[in-house]
This record gives structure tokens, C-alpha cells and sequence, in this order.
């Protein structure tokens, strides 16, 4: 099993700093989950957030304490009697929580704080616990997230010393609820007085070295610098170096490094649900020798892999151990071209150099990373953003860790029945989907087995044909040489906004079948020899 890490950025709502921190570090790519408190005078404002920006995956903080001396809230439940100290505030220490607050009450407070957010119609996965008042109450808080489909966060290491926490372990198991293996500490224990930033960002690095296998969570609770959060905050300086180190590329280059995947809750949810399906899967060898002797191989010219008789398949990948993944989206590309325009390019590419030199192709992936864009109208996702509106036919949105996962996945598959190098294409090209790709080599280069990846257009071995646009001449020439019969030249003359949704400066209308026709053949002798260099090295390295 691989390394698999949440970080939770804890007290969203809290107060402003919290909430700008978690909107850029979401922004940011740097973390995939987060949860509310739902009590807190800048929740509001945390769900408003969560509006505009749907790519911030939340769950709900439960509360039951108020720890500022002079910034406080209290319960949402107007039957929580217990809960309440002298001024009618949320208690300040947990410790008065646990002596003073009865079941009941701890019960309605986290219902009503649920209701809440779900009266914002807001998705959330996952619930967790501020400062562990319910550390008394784990059964009955998980027969609630039994009940109503959550997450809970709850390690299963801590099973092995503390049996309130086996039980509550042994309960979540069996009935299907989602929790994480490990929990490690956050910045909680830098005292503020001593704190240096170098100081948090060695401890992170060295939980990270260290990071088992399984799925584990860091909960932090990162803040931007203010007067605001310095007022509120005693703690202000190791919140705003949680948000500083999330920020720090030495963060991103460390998961690299200890080839740790990021994940958020929805995905956490997934593994548990499949975990018993993959030990299974683990246990289980490609065993080269036995299929040889129980299927005959077959020649074939045929390179797409659905098309293929499985001693075919065998044959084409004993003779050239490559497969070739296109990526692509379903995605408007203007109103003359076909909205599956990159997975076409993609997989053209593919097949023509798996006919030339040889390997397989796999069907395209149409999902694909992308990011939002703020423009006239509004923010909208991709070319959504440019265009100031949800355009028709874009079916490709994905969260990016669960796409990168896809493709690890599809990849180890690939390794694990024959591949000794996988080549992934893009024919979809914004940074971001780079970045994807590249994440996915980074993730096996240590393991040994080889990934190139590339955009189609940076392939051409002629410069002058190393170009790309969004709908625009370029990929309209394009579709004239792969598929001209789905491309309507004249779709966009005469109408109201005829650029809607293109990205270019190229015309649509003076594109060429001629023109494509260059761009692809030079794209087809710049990937040949690039696949063939790679493979001999492999060949070279091995030998």
C-alpha cells in the first residue's frame, strides 16, 4: 500500500485570516480538505467561499469550547444548557467540557451544528472534533456518522493504547464508516513564546520522512498575518507558520521525495471502502511464464488495446514493451469543432507512432486538470472563466488529486501486466496538466519504472510547429486533417461573440487540413524518436 496524506486545515470560519489562508492554500493546490466551524462569527463568510469556489472540499469542525479570552461563540442548539458557561458562551477548556456538559446536549449541539451547514447547501464529506470533547462520546458520534453517510477522523494506531479508541476503531470498521490509520501532531506543540518557523518546518519535514503506509492525516490551522488574527490569537505566530510551510516549496518537494500522494476526505472514503479489494489485488504476481504457455500469441497491426485478442496484446508488447496513454477532456472547443477535440489529437498521435515503431494504445482518459479563472463575468472553471459562462458539452471536471491517483493507478496497472515504459499524452494543455502528468513520473521514477510525458504540440520536431491555442486555428487545422467531417468552419460566422470560448490568435476560418496535416506529421517523427531514444536507453541501462 502507498502513502497517502490529508492535510486538514482545521478552524475554517474561525475568523477572516483563516478563511483567506484556506482560500488560497485551496487556490494553491496545496491542501484537498478543510472543515468549518460552524459557530464562529466568520462561518458565513466560509460558506460564501465555498459558493464561489467549489474546488474547496469541507467537512464540519464540531465544537463545544470558545478558547479566546476575548473572542468567543457559543452553541447553535437552544437546548444545550450544559455546554454553556456564566456569559452563556461555549466553555473555554475542554476539561470543563467533559466534566460539566452532559451526553445529550453534546449530541444536539453536533446535530444542530450539522443542520446548519446543510441549510448553506454546501457538500460535506467528513465531520472531526475541536478539541476532542467528544473524546468520551466516540461510539455514539460514530453511530451518528453511520447514520447520516460521514467520515469521522478517528486513527486506528491509537487503538493499540487506548481501548475507548479500539472499540470506537473496531465499531467504525464494521459498520463502513471511514477513518484514517494515523493521526499525526500539528503545530499545536510549538510553544508561541519559542516558535520559530525553521522550527515547524524541520518537524513537518521529518513527520514526513517518516510517514508510514496507509492513510494518514496532519490537521493544521493555517492563518494569514494580521491585526485581526494577532487580537484573537495568542498562538497567531505557529498559525501563520502552518500557512507559511503549506506555501514553502520545500512542502510539495518533500511529497515528491517521500512519494507521498495528497488526498482529501471524498478520496479517503474510497480507500477504506476498497481497501479488503486491494490487498487482495497486492497479493496477486503477472505471472509472464504460466500466460505464455496458456495463450498462443497472434500478429496483429491493430495498436488500440480494446481492439486486440488478448494473444495479440501479448505479441505487440513482446516485441515493444510501451504503452501509450492519451489524455484529453470533453470540452467545448468553439462551435465548430467536436468537444472531445483534445483526446482525438492525443490519440491520434498515439496510434500513428505505436503503428511506427510499435507498442500499444489505451483508450483515452477524459478527465483532465484544469483551473479557475476569474473573468468579466465571474469565476468559471477552464475556458468557462474566459468565456463569462458555463459553456455546453465541458464533462471534465475532476478533483486533481483523485486525477492523479486515476493515472497512478492506470499506470501501475500498465507496469504490472507487461509495460516497461508508459508514455502519457496530452492533447488537453493548460500548466496544471503537466504539472499532473509530471507528478505521476515523479511518483514511479523511484520505483524504476519510466514515464514520459508530454503536450502533443511540444513534440513537433520542427520549432515553427511547436504551437497551441484553445479552439482557435491551430487545433481547427487539426480536426481538418484527423476529422474533418466533424468540423464546421463556418459554425461561428455571423453570430453574436463568434470567439466564444476560443483562445487564440490564429483564424478558424483560414485553417488548412493542410495545415494539420504538418503539424501532425512533424508531432508523429518528433515522438518516434523520442519513445525510441528512451527505449534503448531502458535497453542500454538494463544490459
Amino acid at each position: 500500500m502507498r502513502k497517502y496524506l490529508i492535510i486538514n486545515a482545521d478552524d475554517f470560519g474561525m475568523c477572516h485570516s483563516a478563511n483567506m489562508a484556506v482560500l488560497d492554500l485551496f487556490q494553491s493546490g496545496c491542501i484537498h480538505s478543510t472543515t468549518i466551524m460552524a459557530c464562529c462569527p466568520w462561518a458565513k463568510e466560509a460558506v460564501a467561499l465555498c459558493h464561489q469556489h467549489p474546488e474547496i472540499h469541507v467537512g464540519l469542525h464540531v465544537a463545544h469550547t470558545a478558547e479566546w479570552e476575548n473572542y468567543r461563540w457559543g452553541p447553535m442548539s437552544s437546548q444545550a444548557a450544559s455546554l454553556r458557561d456564566e456569559e452563556g458562551y461555549f466553555f473555554h477548556r475542554t476539561e470543563d467540557v467533559l466534566h460539566q456538559a452532559n451526553s445529550e446536549d453534546l449530541m444536539r449541539e453536533m446535530q444542530a451544528q450539522v443542520q446548519w451547514l446543510r441549510k448553506q447547501e454546501i457538500p460535506f464529506t467528513h465531520l472531526d472534533n475541536h478539541m476532542l470533547t467528544l473524546q468520551n462520546h466516540l461510539i455514539e458520534t460514530l453511530k451518528y456518522c453511520q447514520e447520516e453517510g460521514f467520515s469521522f477522523r478517528l486513527a486506528r494506531a491509537k487503538a493499540q493504547t487506548h481501548p475507548q479508541t479500539a472499540a470506537a476503531v473496531a465499531y467504525a470498521d464494521t459498520h463502513g464508516i471511514a477513518i484514517i490509520d494515523y493521526l499525526n501532531p500539528n503545530s499545536d506543540r510549538f510553544p508561541n513564546d519559542r516558535y520559530t518557523y525553521a522550527s515547524i518546518r524541520d518537524s513537518y519535514l521529518a513527520m514526513l520522512a517518516h510517514l508510514p503506509e496507509g492513510v494518514s492525516e496532519f490537521f493544521t490551522h493555517p492563518a494569514v498575518e494580521s491585526a485581526e488574527l494577532k487580537a484573537i490569537a495568542p498562538d497567531w505566530r505557529v498559525r501563520v507558520g502552518d500557512y507559511q510551510f503549506l506555501k514553502d516549496p520545500v512542502f510539495r518537494q518533500s511529497l515528491r521525495e517521500n512519494q507521498i500522494t495528497l488526498i482529501g476526505w471524498e478520496y479517503a472514503a474510497l480507500l477504506n471502502s476498497a481497501s479488503a479489494l486491494r490487498k487482495c489485488v497486492e497479493k496477486m504476481q503477472y505471472d509472464k511464464k504460466l500466460i505464455d504457455s496458456l495463450i498462443p500469441k497472434e500478429e496483429s497491426s491493430e495498436v488500440q488495446v480494446e481492439k486486440l485478442r488478448p494473444g495479440q496484446l501479448i505479441k505487440r508488447l513482446d516485441d515493444f514493451p510501451v504503452v501509450y496513454q492519451p489524455l484529453g477532456t470533453l470540452e467545448w472547443h468553439g462551435r465548430q469543432n467536436p468537444l472531445g477535440c483534445d483526446a482525438i489529437k492525443a490519440t491520434a498521435l498515439c496510434k500513428a507512432v505505436a503503428q511506427k515503431i510499435g507498442g500499444v494504445v489505451m483508450p483515452a482518459i477524459h478527465f483532465a486538470a484544469d483551473v479557475d479563472i476569474e473573468g468579466p463575468q465571474g469565476i468559471g472553471y477552464g475556458m468557462d472563466g474566459f468565456a463569462g459562462m458555463k459553456l455546453p458539452g465541458s464533462f471534465y471536471q475532476i478533483p486533481l488529486p483523485l486525477l492523479t491517483e486515476l493515472l497512478i493507478h492506470a499506470c501501475g496497472n500498465y507496469f504490472d501486466r507487461g509495460a516497461q515504459l508508459v508514455v502519457l499524452i496530452s492533447g488537453h494543455n493548460p500548466p496544471i496538466q503537466q504539472q499532473i502528468m509530471d507528478q505521476v513520473r515523479d511518483h514511479f521514477a523511484p520505483l524504476g519504472k519510466p514515464v514520459l510525458t508530454s503536450m502533443e504540440f511540444e513534440l513537433a520536431d520542427k520549432p515553427e510547429y511547436r504551437i497551441s491555442d484553445h479552439a482557435g486555428g491551430y487545433e481547427t487545422a487539426m480536426m481538418l486533417a484527423l476529422s474533418p467531417n466533424q468540423v464546421n468552419q463556418q459554425a461561428n460566422v455571423g453570430l453574436e461573440r463568434e470567439d466564444l470560448g476560443i483562445a487564440s490568435s490564429l483564424s478558424v476560418t483560414e485553417a488548412t487540413g493542410e495545415q494539420g496535416k504538418a503539424y501532425f506529421e512533424s508531432q508523429v517523427r518528433g515522438m518516434s524518436l523520442w519513445v525510441q531514444a528512451e527505449f534503448q536507453r531502458l535497453k542500454e541501462h538494463a544490459d
